[in-house]
């Protein structure tokens, strides 16, 4: 998913992470539309998102892998562990 580079125009939280007025910050596109039509945030003109962290990067790639493995597995039912009982009408 490509990310959009954004500019706060006032304090608010994003991503666990506490944004202040005019930092520069990346979102999804989704995100990034509903920030502007709140007025917390404008598209950044120069379209540069500040650089994140190395480790922040193979964290998020790690979690990404783990994703996919679990969505790869196959799904198993489980046994249903109660006994059905008999349906009987009355006469």
């Amino acid at each position: 998913m490509k990310m959009q580079a954004l500019v706060a125009l006032k304090n608010f939280s994003y991503a666990s992470r506490q944004i202040a007025a005019g930092e520069t910050f990346e979102a999804s596109p989704r995100d990034a539309r509903i920030l502007v039509a709140i007025r917390k945030a404008q598209i950044d003109p120069a379209g540069h998102a500040a650089a994140e962290p190395a480790a922040a990067i193979e964290e998020r790639s790690e979690r990404e892998v783990v994703r996919e493995a679990i969505s790869d597995a196959p799904v198993k039912r489980a046994r249903r562990t109660y006994a059905r009982r008999a349906q009987s009408t009355e006469n």
